[in-house]
């Protein structure tokens, strides 16, 4: 379903958080098979009991081991997207099951699509969330409660209403990481700053990054940039508003 990292049909060596490892394509035995499905049914109850410090560690002593196979990779990373649910942390959630996607077998592909869709959506990554949308249209995973949703955001992508966007840089971080957020439209501006912030970035597909424009002062990003995001850095806490416009802006001259 879904293309991992090999090369000549033989698995090459990746970046495995620090650490160096292979992933096998050859499946797992009957034997390891039956014992990591017993592992994540003990890690799966730790979740449920609220226990995610325990469950994180018992994940993550799996995820070291040296011999894993691809479909082991991604239900480890499902694993993790479920500790990440319960803490309530989506930013972790969508990166794991991105992580997962690429390795599970396509009967566990879909449900982790589905449950990154939803997860994009509530994050307002909706460039993101109509990617993965058709990748679920591809493989006919879609429903109609996420055609309907999909098909507002198309509305929402195409309106030319403004509309605003809470955002807050994440606590516990230092100002080298930032909130960020995929823009929907070409302009924009930061509004209702509480707290210090230092810079904004915007990253595009074809054009790299920029420095955008002062706080109360509207940014344009020419539609020939491709898809963009803003990346606001500052002291952890900081909130504001982004008000953003999704009306279409001059071309590159």
């Amino acid at each position: 379903m879904f293309d991992p990292a090999t090369e000549n049909g033989v698995a090459v060596a990746r970046r495995v958080d620090e650490r160096l490892g292979v992933l096998r394509t050859s499946p797992d035995s009957p034997g390891v098979q039956q014992r990591l499905k017993a592992e994540f049914r003990r890690i799966g109850r730790l979740i449920d009991k609220g226990r995610l410090d325990e469950a994180q560690v018992a994940i993550e002593r799996l995820r070291d081991q040296r011999d894993l196979s691809y479909p082991a990779w991604g239900e480890i990373h499902l694993m993790l997207a479920r500790v990440a649910t319960a803490r309530g942390d989506r930013p972790r959630e969508v990166a794991d099951l991105l992580e997962a996607i690429r390795y599970l077998p396509p009967w566990q592909g879909i449900a982790a699509l589905r449950s990154l869709f939803a997860a994009q959506v509530e994050l307002r990554l909706y460039r993101s969330a109509q990617r993965t949308h058709a990748v679920l249209q591809a493989y006919g995973g879609t429903t109609p409660e996420i055609d309907a949703t999909a098909a507002g955001i198309r509305r929402l992508v195409a309106g030319a209403q403004a509309f605003v966007v809470p955002g807050e840089i994440p606590a516990g971080t230092s100002g080298a990481v930032a909130w960020s957020y995929e823009i929907l439209g070409q302009q924009g501006g930061l509004a209702q700053v509480d707290g210090v912030r230092e810079r904004i970035e915007i990253r595009c597909a074809e054009r790299g990054f920029f420095d955008a424009a002062e706080v109360d002062k509207e940014w344009t990003v020419p539609t020939s940039w491709g898809d963009c995001a803003i990346l606001v850095f500052g002291r952890p806490g900081t909130r504001f508003v982004l008000v953003e416009s999704p009306a279409a802006a001059p071309a590159t001259p």
